[in-house]
């Protein structure tokens, strides 16, 4: 049986009916993580991968194995350059590690959510189809998976 995600989204309750900003927001989280899978294949020896779309299409960044860390933001500096208003100069950073990744906030003035939570404060541990939000931004992040 084939499911079209935005039939799904569009028989959600009204918001009269119950707030479904919920439900929608893990649909929508679900949809792009399946699109952002799509594209992974083929990244022979990659062990972590960040996928986000921006204006020119999807972008893949590999994070180094050796546990260097990557910093998120709008700083041209940064190794993934994201654009929003909402995105800070160094938002964020990411490092491959044993278990897949880990990702920190580092104080940016909007915070980083990870499936739909803030980050608090210190490492949290990244796994295979987790979907990071910088600013708005949305990142997925793929872990090994087919990915040599």
């Amino acid at each position: 049986m084939k499911f079209d995600i935005e039939e799904l989204l569009a028989a959600l309750p009204s918001k009269e009916g119950g707030d479904p900003r919920a439900p929608q927001a893990v649909f929508q989280r679900l949809k792009f993580l399946a699109q952002a899978m799509q594209g992974a294949e083929g990244q022979e020896g990659v062990g972590l991968l960040l996928r986000w779309l921006d204006q020119k299409g999807w972008k893949s960044r590999a994070l180094p194995a050796d546990g260097c860390p990557v910093t998120i933001g709008r700083d041209p500096a940064c190794e993934v350059v994201l654009a929003g208003e909402r995105v800070s100069r160094r938002h964020c950073l990411v490092r491959a590690v044993l278990s897949g990744g880990e990702i920190v906030d580092l104080d940016s003035a909007n915070g980083t959510l990870v499936n739909g939570s803030p980050l608090k404060a210190g490492a949290l541990v990244l796994r295979d189809g987790d979907v990071i939000e910088v600013g708005g931004v949305p990142l997925a992040v793929v872990v090994g998976r087919g990915l040599g």
